[in-house]
């Protein structure tokens, strides 16, 4: 079963959709699709309003998904030595310290039949993201499940591509699939979009992709 709160965590976008997908397949019908799943956005719109909405029931639907978006700025904002507000952008500095306490309480008796999302895609795992990621993960620490989507690396987006690109009956040579991943950066969402682009101006009668097919498709 789901579980009652989660962090998605780090900028790879592809894995983050088929798990969203996943988890409102497995809470939601097809019928509470529309009243069942609920988007708010921390930049905008403070965690203990979240919160509330999640400890509030739904006349609609019986079951629910809430996605909150931008989760990093819930994170307080730490402060120098001297006392100023450290500008690294983890963090609006306008929720409450108080919030984490709140969000503790939460997971510790959450609403039954509500899963809770927050949402981080904004930071890395690495460089100079790595401490802002570290804060919002320490801030969210009393969530029961922590999903980290790290960034491929350019092994696993050639497989990847190798794999996507026999599901959709395309040939490619080694050599204009190694191109594919380079101009995409190894990007899986984006190596999703360019191969089921190719998928539909593939040549006829199992023809093979060339290099040319690719520079006139791929940005």
């Amino acid at each position: 079963p789901p579980k009652p709160v989660y962090l998605f965590l780090g900028p790879e976008m592809h894995r983050r959709r088929q798990c969203r997908e996943a988890l409102l397949v497995k809470v939601l019908t097809a019928e509470e699709r529309e009243s069942g799943l609920t988007r708010h956005d921390l930049d905008s719109t403070a965690l203990s309003e979240v919160l509330d909405d999640a400890r509030s029931m739904s006349l609609f639907a019986g079951n629910r998904v809430i996605w909150a978006g931008a989760a990093e700025a819930a994170v307080p904002r730490g402060k120098s030595a001297a006392g100023e507000v450290a500008e690294d952008g983890a963090g609006s500095g306008w929720n409450s310290k108080g919030d984490a306490a709140l969000l503790a309480a939460y997971c510790g008796d959450a609403t039954p039949g509500v899963v809770l999302i927050f949402d981080c895609s904004r930071y890395d795992f690495e460089g100079e993201d790595k401490a802002r990621c570290e804060r919002v993960a320490k801030f969210y620490a009393a969530v029961p499940e922590i999903v980290e989507f790290h960034r491929t690396t350019a092994l696993e987006a050639r497989v990847f591509a190798q794999k996507r690109a026999s599901e959709l009956g395309l040939k490619i040579a080694s050599p204009q699939l190694d191109r594919l991943v380079e101009a995409t950066a190894g990007d899986l969402a984006r190596l999703v979009n360019e191969l089921d682009k190719l998928a539909l101006y593939a040549p006829p009668e199992g023809g093979e992709i060339t290099e040319q097919d690719i520079a006139e498709l791929v940005p």
